[in-house]
């Protein structure tokens, strides 16, 4: 297993290993990412993240809270895991 970054970005569903475990989310030199303990060879797939800032949306059913993070413009968004 080894630690991986992803680049959370509007609407687009990242791709990552199956089985990838969400770590933390955080913004690296103005972008939002998230890090997450991955197995290299498996297969990949389309995650289910959302992405949800405050004040705005609902959180969506069926999703895990997996953290913050707070862009450098003041906005705070909340990120989360699509259970299955």
């Amino acid at each position: 297993m080894v630690i991986w970054k992803f680049t959370i970005s509007p609407n687009v569903l990242p791709i990552m290993p199956k089985g990838a475990k969400l770590l933390s989310v955080g913004v690296q030199m103005g972008d939002p990412v998230m890090w997450a303990m991955v197995d290299p060879d498996a297969e990949t797939e389309h995650r289910q993240i959302a992405v949800v800032p405050t004040g705005h949306m609902h959180v969506p059913d069926n999703h895990a809270f997996v953290g913050t993070f707070q862009l450098p413009d003041g906005l705070v968004f909340h990120v989360f895991d699509r259970l299955d």
